[in-house]
């Protein structure tokens, strides 16, 4: 091979060489901004990640401790003892309209011959009320009647105590639990947050217990 041939085959080797070489960088230079282009995605993806988890903690922070209410602790008083009871000076419907509470009562007054309404609480706590009671005598049927009020999650086992055996019945989506006896007839339910319980002394119809019931839910 002539010095001639020999430079123009290396003429040739580096032409390659130039052209591989301005392929290999645009290549590269491809590479490196379709790189730059999926980092700044990659960026705007986790932004806007990051953006959507902070709005959801925000919103559970609000949602959960209204959805998630925790129930009222059960407060249970199986030695009747430790409740002080307080007479008041007017009946369960004045005591709810000073109150300003929705709460049920018997609107037996215009014929009650005797009457006592009670308020019972914790020794040392006198402005918690445990519960309501409310006695009297029907002068018109010769009745003595007792309503106790209390509120759902507390259990005076002195009131639950006289329900040994008992029947269930319902008005509307009421449950009514009942005894009825010779010498006394008793009804106990839940409405609105509240348990009822009724006591009537002398032996009545289911009819005439459901019915009193009902007058409550009218008044």
């Amino acid at each position: 091979m002539t010095d001639e041939e020999i430079y123009q085959q290396i003429e040739e080797y580096r032409e390659e060489a130039n052209a591989l070489y301005e392929r290999t960088h645009e290549q590269v230079e491809a590479s490196i901004v379709k790189h730059a282009q999926t980092k700044k995605r990659r960026k705007k993806l986790f932004a806007g990640m990051l953006s959507f988890a902070m709005v959801l903690v925000v919103t559970l922070a609000i949602v959960l401790p209204i959805v998630i209410q925790p129930q009222d602790q059960e407060i249970r008083y199986n030695d009747f003892s430790v409740l002080i009871p307080e007479e008041l000076n007017y009946n369960l419907k004045e005591y709810y309209a000073i109150n300003k509470q929705s709460l049920l009562y018997l609107d037996w007054y215009e014929y009650a011959e005797e009457m006592i309404t009670l308020r019972y609480y914790e020794d040392g706590k006198e402005s918690e009320t445990v519960y309501l009671s409310e006695s009297l005598i029907d002068g018109y049927r010769g009745y003595l009647v007792k309503l106790s009020v209390v509120k759902r999650n507390i259990v005076v086992e002195i009131l639950d105590e006289k329900f040994e055996e008992y029947e269930t019945t319902n008005i509307d989506d009421v449950q009514i639990i009942y005894m009825l006896d010779r010498k006394r007839s008793l009804a106990k339910f839940e409405y609105q947050g509240y348990k009822y319980y009724l006591e009537i002394e002398d032996e009545i119809t289911l009819d005439f217990l459901l019915e009193t019931i009902e007058s409550m839910f009218n008044n």
